[in-house]
């Protein structure tokens, strides 16, 4: 008898996506938490007041964290992009709890999964 092995590349695809996601929100994470280490704040455009997207236009943290703590800033592998700080959208939204914690989300998920870290 022979056995066939079926795949589902699309299925397998978004999964892989989806796990590159939750790895980007905790390096993002990591490197934030490396800034405010070091500069005892988080860097401009983290607010407590919404979630913004982490872009050139919304929360503008590329220059505090490129160069210093990482190469370039991760991006979602579907809807996000970087070419260097003036030029960037990582896909990901961030905001600043009323108990100093980081929410990172990942809005642009693949199979239903719902991707945010607090830390």
């Amino acid at each position: 008898m022979r056995y066939v092995q079926t795949t589902q590349p699309a299925l397998q695809q978004a999964q892989e996506n989806n796990g590159l996601r939750q790895a980007h929100l905790d390096e993002l994470l990591t490197l934030l938490h490396q800034y405010e280490g070091k500069n005892h704040k988080y860097p401009k455009g983290v607010s407590t007041e919404s979630a913004s997207l982490i872009s050139k236009d919304g929360a503008d943290i590329c220059a505090a964290l490129v160069s210093t703590y990482s190469a370039e800033l991760p991006y979602d592998p579907l809807t996000g992009y970087y070419h260097d700080c003036t030029s960037y959208n990582t896909g990901y939204t961030i905001m600043l709890t009323a108990k100093d914690k980081i929410t990172i989300t990942a809005p642009q998920t693949e199979l239903g999964k719902q991707i945010t870290l607090t830390r």
